[in-house]
């Protein structure tokens, strides 16, 4: 007789994704997705490009001053990402105009 061992489908994919290394990549993907509701639409309409190069988070923005005011509040920021996700994803946020 045969004795199947049942586990539940998210267990399964999270073994797949461990498996395979894509844990980092996906979790990037996360941390763009969340852009537009952590920083609000507001933020998120200002903002050209969000990409993860080398651990960091790289924003292009449409202005310097936009650019300026969020360099200000970056801990503050990197705290609400952190809180969103539940972890750290990135271990820095490089703001670009």
């Amino acid at each position: 007789m045969w004795h199947r061992e049942e586990k539940k489908i998210e267990d399964l994919l999270n073994e797949l994704i461990e498996a395979y290394g894509m844990r980092k990549k996906l979790s990037e993907s996360d941390l763009r997705l969340s852009w537009a509701p952590v920083m609000g639409e507001e933020v998120a309409g200002q903002t050209l490009q969000l990409y993860v190069k080398d651990n960091k988070l790289f924003v292009k923005l449409k202005s310097a001053a936009l650019r300026n005011d969020l360099q200000y509040r970056k801990s503050e920021i990197m705290q609400k990402f952190i809180d969103y996700h539940g972890k750290r994803i990135v271990e820095d946020i490089i703001f670009l105009a």
